[in-house]
Order: structure tokens, then sequence, then C-alpha cells
């Protein structure tokens, strides 16, 4: 069957573990290829040397291979020079004999490590010399300044370093100051898919976006994680400039505090200066998680609304303290979502379900967590008209058997139910005996 559909297919991906004659056998089938991609747990010089002789018969065939290990034990420093260049191999490490080891530099034109981790204290020095960086050809990059003990500055040598790296997809910063360099940076950058940011405070004053009309294309994923420092609103005016974003998250940040205010002016002002109106950009999927201390009731959505678009949203996390009414609103312009988890927090919280829900929700909604207070039979009444639910996963403080009773097996027949909280044991007799008939199984 396999080789069937090779005859038509272009591009092959497997995650597998191939022996030599395995590998012999897959790529004889691969030759009306056009990409090839591999994920392998180890690989050593034996089926490098497959691959490579391939490769160099089958030019026209990109192939990328990633592995957990590279086997430097009986490699040819001379063989790899013959690597053609539609061939890419990315290792997680290096060993010898199932010791680690440094890759050597006269193998960097030809084999490359996967991610590099920069760990920063006082006897580090980050490296600057330009033809090691771009030789090494990283996709992912992590620059963690934990041992500071206070949120890192990042300086102009080190955004002159990372710039002649070429080839990261994600970067992830861990403790440092959001500062105009590093959004410049992010901003001005044509090969960063993904930036994840934790643990940060904010430094910037966004001056430079009235100097600069850069707009980023190429990122796709936004991260902010753990703020030390509010997160002043401002910054979706810098947001607006990351035109294809489709997945954003903000976990346990103090964002927008207090500026609700602020930001509604800014776009009044924007929108009375400008004469087309400016096309908001389409997010897929969306995470904000707010502190569990955090007892500010602050409308994200309503203020994200003004640079995204979310009616083609397939999955959303929301956890914050309540719902506000307005954010009724633009949950029932979601059309499209799969994937939905909602959490709020507060025991004066409640959501009113009746108003949060759409009809093409009931049709595409497959996998619903709801996190509150309480769940009324009246809830339980809204979540029945979902048509093609796989899970639902209830967590609230207070559910009472009048509430459980209403639950039908005959009204969720493709619908895995689980109640997380309150668990069995925190439950009454009387409703565990009821799940347990009416499910036909020791419901948890």
């Amino acid at each position: 069957v396999f080789s069937k559909k090779c005859k038509v297919l272009k591009i092959f991906k497997s995650e597998s573990s191939y022996s030599a004659a395995q590998l012999k056998k897959l790529l004889s089938l691969c030759k009306n290829m056009t990409t090839i991609t591999l994920k392998m747990d180890s690989l050593d010089f034996k089926r490098l040397k497959i691959l490579v002789k391939f490769l160099i018969e089958n030019l026209n065939i990109t192939c990328k291979v990633f592995c957990q290990i590279y086997e430097l034990l009986h490699t040819n420093v001379r063989f790899l020079q013959t690597i053609p260049r539609n061939f890419k191999i990315y290792a997680g490490k290096f060993q010898i004999e199932k010791s680690d080891a440094e890759l050597p530099i006269e193998c960097l034109p030809f084999m490359h490590y996967y991610c590099s981790f920069y760990n920063h204290d006082v006897d580090t020095i980050f490296p600057r010399k330009f033809i090691n960086l771009e030789c090494w050809n990283f996709k992912v990059f992590e620059l963690d300044f934990e041992y500071n003990t206070s949120p890192f500055e990042i300086d102009d040598s080190i955004f002159s370093s990372l710039r002649c790296m070429h080839t990261i997809k994600y970067i992830y910063f861990k403790n440092i100051a959001i500062n105009d360099k590093l959004l410049l940076y992010i901003l001005e950058s044509k090969v960063i898919t993904s930036v994840s940011v934790s643990k940060f405070s904010c430094s910037y004053n966004l001056n430079f976006l009235r100097k600069c009309e850069t707009k980023n294309q190429k990122l796709k994923y936004f991260s902010l994680k753990n703020s030390l420092s509010y997160v002043d609103s401002d910054l979706c005016s810098y947001m607006k400039r990351l035109g294809s974003v489709a997945s954003l998250k903000f976990r346990d940040i103090d964002m927008f505090r207090c500026y609700t205010f602020n930001l509604k002016k800014l776009y009044e002002y924007i929108s009375a200066n400008l004469k087309t109106e400016t096309k908001k950009i389409c997010l897929k999927c969306i995470e904000i998680q707010t502190a569990s201390n955090d007892d500010h009731s602050v409308d994200y959505l309503n203020i994200l609304s003004e640079v995204y678009e979310f009616s083609k949203l397939w999955k959303i996390i929301y956890n914050v303290g309540m719902i506000r009414e307005i954010e009724y609103h633009i949950f029932n312009e979601m059309k499209a979502l799969k994937y939905l988890s909602i959490y709020s927090r507060h025991k004066w919280g409640f959501i009113n379900f009746k108003k949060l829900f759409n009809v093409e929700m009931f049709k595409t909604t497959i996998f619903l967590t709801i996190q509150t207070d309480i769940i009324k039979k009246e809830d339980i009444e809204v979540f029945k008209k979902f048509k093609n639910l796989g899970i639902l996963a209830l967590v609230c403080q207070n559910i009472d058997y009048e509430t459980v009773n209403s639950i039908k097996r005959n009204d969720f027949k493709t619908t895995k139910l689980i109640i997380r909280k309150p668990d069995r044991p925190n439950r009454s007799n009387e409703i565990n005996n009821y799940l347990d008939s009416e499910f036909n199984t020791d419901f948890l």
C-alpha cells in the first residue's frame, strides 16, 4: 500500500527509527518525492552514507533529517564534504560511544545542532565570532538569564550576534527586560517564526514605531509568560505590526491593568486620522491565563479585538477572573471553534452559557472544558445542544443532585463526560451512584 502511495505522493514526513536495511528500503520507494523529512532517535555514519548516496543520485529531492543523537564514531570528515546542498542534518546533541561530545568545527558546514542554549552568568560570554554563528545553523535558540537577580537588559552586541544567525526559527528568552531593541529585533527578523518570553519586565517606550514603517509577516507565534511588571496596553500598537501571528499566548501577566481607557483613546485617534480601516490580524489560537491572585477583571478579549479578528479562531483557552458583558459579544463572533476551555474564577463570576455560545459553536466544537464556581441544571440543557462534542470536562465548586440527574447518557452518546471537580471522594453517594448507573461504569 505504501509503495503505491509513494508513486503519487510528493512530500513525505516520518518520525521513526530505521535500521540501515529499513532506510535503504524506504528511500527506494521515495524516488518520486520532492521533499523528505525524517525524525529519528539516533543516526550514525553507516546510515548517513546511505542517505548521502541516495541524495547525490536524486538532486531534485530535498531532504532534512532531525535526530536526537548523532554518533560521531567512525565519521569521516572528508566524506562529509560530499554532502549535497539538497541534504541538511540537524542533531540535538553529538556523542562518541554514548558520551556527549562537541561537534568538531570542521564538521560545522555539513552538520548542525538543532537547538542551542545560552545560560548567562558572570563567567559566560555571548558568542560573537560571526563566522561560527553563520555555520551553526540553529533552528531553536534559548537565552536564559535566570542567574541574574533582576531581568537582564540585552545590549546591542548580543543583537548583532543574533542577526548573524540566519536559520533561527524558534527563539526563547527568560528573565529579561523587554525593551525597544528587543522589539525592533523581532520586528525586523525575516526568519523567526516563534517568539516566547517568560519571566520578564517591561522597559519599552515604542518610540521607534514613529520612525519605523517595518511590518513583520514571518512571525506566527507570540507568547508572553510570567510578567514581573505591568504590560502597558500600548504594546497593542506594536503587535499590530506582527501581521501574520496566528497563535497568541498570555499567561500569568498583569496585562492592560488600568490602561483600557488609554487604549481606546489610542484607537479612536488612529481611526480618526486614517482614511481606510486597518485590516485586523486573523488569529487561529489564543490562550489567556491571568495570575490566580489577580482579582482585577479586565476585558482582555475586547482590548485585543482592536487588533485581532476572532471569527476564524479554532482554539481558545480563557482563564480569567470573570467574563465581562462585552466579551459575550466577542465570543459570538467565533464561528469556527473546535477547542474551548473557559474558566471564571470569581464566585460572582457567573457564566451565562446561553449568551456565550452561538449556533455555529454547537456544530463545530469537539472539546469543551468549563471551570466555574457553580454549574446548574439549565447549564446542562445548554451543553446538550452540542452536536459533535467529543469531550466535555466540568470543574466546579458546587453541583447538586438535581443538576447531575439531568445529565443523561442518551444526550451525550458520542461525548466522554468528565467531572474533574468535585472528584468522586468529594461528591455525595447519591450523585456517585447515579453517575455509575447512568454511564454503566465506575464514574470518576
